[in-house]
């Protein structure tokens, strides 16, 4: 929470989001998914001529996969990098604070890469916390953004849920039907958070 409320800009990623945002008098609120902003900031960079890093934990083909996606979407994108990044994990450091399990070879080949835009899909809350605390390290990066799954679908390795459920704020139903694994995170995020707003107020 600490993190997400440092943000720059929060977009309203969630069927159950939009609608607390309806519920609180946004009547013309609309959702923007991880994969379509990101699709629209990589058209801007590509025009800024502005070079994006993408990183990601898991396999190293996803993240490639993903980057030479959108440069053939946006011939003109420079990709500065594309990389798994290694097992990034967090951890507790010993004076209490928070500290991370990453090969240290990762913020240096950011660094060197000098990117613009640094893309950051290492699941929702981490890459967040991720962002916050690697920023100050990172002096040409003027946008940082976590992207979730995003990199999943771009990819190809998760098929997008079809048009009519995404207009009809179903994609967490169709999330769930390819991963029942989530199914903890999805009740939070749908029947957790809206009892929580109806019973508490948005």
């Amino acid at each position: 929470r600490a993190s997400l409320e440092r943000a720059d800009l929060a977009i309203p990623d969630g069927a159950g989001v939009l609608w607390a945002m309806r519920r609180a008098g946004f009547a013309k609120a609309e959702r923007i998914t991880g994969v379509d902003f990101l699709d629209d900031l990589c058209a801007i960079a590509a025009k800024k001529q502005a070079g994006v890093f993408f990183l990601g934990t898991k396999e190293e083909g996803i993240v490639r996969k993903a980057a030479e996606e959108l440069r053939r979407r946006y011939p003109a994108l420079i990709v500065a990098g594309a990389t798994s990044g290694g097992a990034i994990g967090e951890e507790a450091a010993q004076d209490g604070t928070r500290g991370w399990r990453e090969d240290p070879k990762t913020i240096d080949g950011i660094i060197d890469a000098s990117p613009r835009v640094l893309i950051v899909a290492l699941g929702h809350g981490k890459q967040e916390q991720w962002i916050v605390d690697h920023l100050p390290m990172l002096p040409s990066v003027r946008i940082a953004i976590g992207v979730g799954g995003a990199l999943d679908v771009i990819s190809g390795r998760m098929p997008r849920a079809p048009r009519l459920m995404r207009r009809l704020g179903l994609e967490w139903l169709f999330r769930l039907v390819l991963e029942p694994k989530r199914i903890l995170r999805i009740l939070n995020a749908v029947v957790v958070f809206s009892w929580l707003v109806m019973t508490k107020g948005a």
